[in-house]
């Protein structure tokens, strides 16, 4: 079978040179179309969305559905999706949020997988198709299936993958145990890359709307440290560069702003809290992160001449982990010496 020759799995403590490969029941009717849900996210992308809808509905694998969440848009979203007809399911809401939006659209799908694809991105014509035979070749075991993505903008590497230094053991690889995979650096995981079990998605609650950024990290985390992922080899689709999508809630909430660093500190604290049983060397690892955010929001703080706030913050860092301020400190004093 597929899985026996093509599928990877890195079982709990194994290094690349301890991937196991291992065949695998497949309890999906070989012959079963698999039936994934779609939603599209949306605020004032009149521009690109249909671009977006379009790349969905001319898969070569056809989804189940296509939702768009207008998540209270003021342009000509509404009368652009309204032009697709029966073909896409609308659903129009007062404005909460990217991750308020997609959470309408999980809980109105009515299919098993869940794919997200922000409406400024582009999917590859093959992406459900090759998305469905990961799914068939695992018997449907990961909670989640991500493939690789490129960026449209000319900085290389213009992969996903290479820029966080991830590679996948074969055309699909499940991750039994993916705690370093899903508390990396740089997770290689993009949500509109990504399919679910809609039913996990469910039961984590879904994404954290108190979150204006890194709500995906925060979701991928949840998810990996409770079930296998498992990655698939090949680009999905384009992250657009296009100045319309550059008005994306990743660039509005970046590393130069505090909201920012405060996301960052409310994600890893969260998961400190939620994971009690976490190894202790994963927790020391997650109270660093929350000093390195302090550390950061300080020095943005004092930058803009708020010396209360930027003291609070560095008084924070040094209490979770005080090896990352005084590191950043040496590190400046030897450059300077």
């Amino acid at each position: 079978g597929a899985c026996a020759t093509d599928c990877i799995v890195r079982g709990p403590g194994k290094t690349s040179r301890g991937v196991r490969r291992k065949r695998m029941d497949n309890n999906l009717e070989a012959g079963r179309i698999l039936d994934f849900s779609v939603v599209i996210p949306t605020y004032n992308r009149e521009a690109t969305v249909c671009s977006a809808i379009d790349s969905v509905l001319q898969q070569t694998h056809r989804a189940a559905e296509v939702i768009v969440v207008d998540d209270g848009s003021h342009d000509r979203t509404r009368e652009r999706v309204s032009a697709y007809g029966g073909a896409v399911r609308y659903f129009h809401q007062e404005n909460a949020g990217a991750s308020a939006a997609r959470n309408r659209g999980a809980a109105e799908c009515r299919f098993p997988w869940l794919a997200f694809l922000d409406s400024d991105d582009l999917w590859s014509s093959m992406y459900l198709e090759r998305m469905a035979a990961a799914i068939k070749a695992t018997a449907g075991r990961a909670v989640v299936y991500f493939s690789d993505a490129e960026f449209e903008e000319f900085v290389p590497p213009r992969n996903r993958w290479a820029r966080v230094g991830f590679k996948a053991a074969g055309l699909y690889e499940i991750f039994e145990t993916p705690m370093d995979l899903v508390l990396a650096e740089g997770q290689p995981m993009l949500l509109p890359f990504s399919i679910f079990q809609r039913s996990a998605y469910l039961a984590a609650g879904g994404l954290w709307e108190r979150l204006s950024a890194g709500e995906d990290t925060h979701l991928f985390v949840r998810l990996g440290l409770k079930a296998p992922v498992c990655a698939v080899a090949f680009p999905g689709g384009f992250v657009r560069g296009t100045p319309e999508a550059r008005g994306r809630l990743t660039g509005t909430f970046g590393p130069r702003s505090t909201k920012h660093w405060d996301c960052s500190v409310l994600l890893w604290k969260d998961i400190l809290r939620r994971e009690e049983q976490l190894p202790s060397h994963y927790r020391r690892l997650l109270a660093r992160r929350i000093a390195d955010a302090y550390w950061r929001k300080s020095l943005l703080s004092a930058k803009q001449f708020e010396l209360l706030a930027a003291a609070g913050s560095l008084g924070r860092s040094l209490f979770h982990d005080p090896s990352v301020a005084a590191g950043a400190v040496l590190r400046k004093l030897g450059r300077r010496s």
